[in-house]
């Protein structure tokens, strides 16, 4: 039984750890999206001001 709740216990920290790591991975990815689409919209909008 000890051994059981053992497993379980390692299991959930994996499974948070998992979920840590995907949201982590998802929260950098949106970040990089938005910062190029940020940047693109910068460098689109630089010509047109110096024009």
């Amino acid at each position: 039984a000890w051994a059981q709740s053992f497993v379980a216990i390692a299991w959930a920290q994996s499974f948070v750890a998992i979920a840590w790591a995907q949201s982590f991975v998802a929260i950098a990815w949106a970040q990089s999206f938005v910062a190029s689409s940020y940047a693109d919209v910068v460098s689109n909008r630089e010509p047109t001001q110096r024009e």
